[in-house]
């Protein structure tokens, strides 16, 4: 119960933007998190976030994590400086054999783009006219190496988007043959979840994935995000 108290209680309301949320913990703590931060000059940080292991140990470097990452935000206003920060001060404190791969996206909806990078983190897909790609560039975790560095992706929003942010916990799910849902099947999935309503296609990735496990055990935390780009006159009546 505490650490659900560090989830956001909701995806803030953005103009002409949708976001669906979903955790949930392999075991009674998660090493998972997503996070919302509101910048100084009214941007949205966005961050989707896995530490390596499970239970207390991870949920004890998640709430460092979470902190760390907001210190950043607040002090610094590009996603490749906020992911070198956060690095260095994890670095610092020395969380050992664990690190945390983070997505950290900063959307301005007044210019409708995603800026975004990740530091070893599953590349988010976009959703775009029928199409289903990764988008981004690879980088190493929080906390492996102290100099790393992280390259920045700048994504123009267009009306109909749909972008996709998991953790590895829906790769890495396992049914009870031991086969593992895998990057095939995800992308399978997500080309055939509702297009147009993101709280839908979250039910209908979490139905599938339900599905495919049966009764079996999740190995893994599993955190997922849907940002739905709408178009602003839908918006606009939307917010009457």
């Amino acid at each position: 119960m505490l650490q659900q108290r560090l989830y956001p209680s909701a995806p803030p309301p953005i103009d002409h933007i949708q976001i669906v949320a979903y955790s949930e913990p392999a075991r009674e703590t998660s090493g998972d998190f997503y996070d919302f931060v509101r910048m100084p000059d009214q941007r949205w940080a966005i961050v989707v976030a896995d530490v390596t292991g499970k239970s207390i140990a991870a949920a004890m470097v998640m709430v460092m994590a979470r902190s760390i990452l907001r210190a950043a935000i607040i002090n610094h206003q590009r996603p490749e400086a906020i992911l070198r920060a956060a690095n260095s001060a994890l670095c610092a404190d020395g969380i050992d054999n664990q690190y945390v791969t983070v997505f950290l996206g900063i959307l301005d909806s007044q210019n409708n783009t995603l800026q975004f990078a990740t530091a070893g983190h599953p590349f988010p897909f976009l959703r775009r006219n029928g199409q289903i790609q990764e988008i981004g560039y690879g980088s190493l975790p929080l906390g492996t190496r102290l100099s790393v560095d992280y390259r920045e992706t700048t994504l123009q929003l267009q009306a109909g988007d749909q972008i996709f942010l998991l953790t590895d916990g829906f790769f890495e799910v396992q049914n009870a043959h031991h086969e593992i849902f895998g990057f095939d099947r995800l992308m399978n999935l997500l080309d055939q979840v509702d297009p147009n309503d993101p709280q839908r296609a979250m039910e209908q990735l979490l139905a599938t994935i339900n599905q495919f496990c049966g009764q079996v055990e999740r190995s893994d935390d599993m955190t997922a995000l849907i940002i739905q780009v709408l178009p602003r006159t839908y918006a606009a009546t939307a917010t009457v």
